[in-house]
């Protein structure tokens, strides 16, 4: 079995949220959930649209 798509979601999504979750986003800072809590103090779920563009890349 694929290490991608194996819960169901499509391979596409998966290896996005992989990528995302392993990213250096700035400063030493890996994955969006690292960054949505070191920029903004919140959860990534909790951030804003206009907060997550402006999360560098």
């Amino acid at each position: 079995m694929s290490q991608f798509g194996s819960n169901g979601g499509s391979a596409r999504d998966e290896i996005l949220k992989v990528y995302l979750n392993r990213v250096q986003i700035g400063r030493g800072i890996f994955g969006v959930s690292e960054a949505a809590q070191s920029y903004f103090h919140k959860q990534v779920q909790d951030i804003e649209l206009g907060e997550s563009a402006c999360l560098p890349a």
